[in-house]
């Protein structure tokens, strides 16, 4: 998400519509994963994650960040149920 760009454009209420596309993002995400038979899991913030993952995509960490990470896969199968 380009911050900057949707308050530019928004005024405050830019920083609200980057958290609804968010939300709205991830959960077609999960919907999409559940019907392909995939799991999906939101991933949780560490100290450095973000300008870890930002450096490992070539981010602008003071213009542009990852806002939201998912990991997407083939669920783990139950053994011995």
């Amino acid at each position: 998400m380009v911050f900057a760009r949707s308050m530019e454009k928004y005024g405050e209420r830019g920083y609200r519509f980057i958290l609804l596309d968010a939300g709205h993002m991830s959960q077609n995400l999960y919907l999409a994963a559940e019907y392909l038979g995939l799991g999906a899991v939101a991933l949780g913030a560490g100290m450095d994650s973000d300008a870890n993952i930002d450096a490992l995509l070539g981010l602008a960490g003071g213009v542009e960040s990852v806002f939201y990470g998912f990991a997407v896969g083939l669920p783990q199968t139950k053994t011995g149920l």
